[in-house]
């Protein structure tokens, strides 16, 4: 779920070889909104908010078969390589993080991470991006991040 002006239910992940993830966040009302599609051959695509123009992205992905701890280095980087490259490995190269800080709230755990990484688009030119993404556990073996990025100021 996505919640633009008031809340707006739409029902997504309902396919019979997955359970439902809910997803919610809040996002600048002037921004476009991604959803999943669904056709005969399933569910594709994903949950994203983004102005396009400047950059700004914030994305929901969940990264099957990955379950550890989210506050593991090898673990963050892993899922959010997968993360920002759901269009292919060849879309973003000098990969790094920055940081991981492992959070706990209402006995969740969390891990805040900083990255940053070269964005490669269609045309050719390489971008800075500046990245920072919440990672947590999501059930069945499977971690979500719900991840920002935008351009990079250095």
């Amino acid at each position: 779920m996505v919640e633009e002006e008031g809340v707006k239910e739409v029902p997504y992940g309902l396919g019979s070889n997955r359970s439902p993830v809910l997803v919610a966040f809040t996002h600048p009302s002037d921004w476009v909104v991604t959803l999943p599609s669904n056709d005969v051959n399933g569910e594709d695509g994903t949950v994203q908010a983004g102005n396009y123009a400047k950059g700004d992205t914030a994305t929901f992905y969940v990264a099957t078969g990955e379950a550890g701890d989210v506050a593991d280095k090898g673990v963050a980087e892993s899922v959010i390589r997968k993360a920002i490259s759901q269009k292919g490995d060849n879309v973003y190269q000098n990969f790094r993080l920055i940081s991981v800080t492992p959070v706990e709230r209402e006995g969740r755990k969390y891990a805040i991470v900083d990255f940053k990484y070269e964005l490669l688009t269609g045309a050719g030119f390489e971008v800075d991006r500046r990245g920072v993404a919440s990672v947590t556990g999501v059930g069945g073996g499977n971690t979500g991040v719900l991840w920002t990025a935008t351009l990079s100021a250095s």
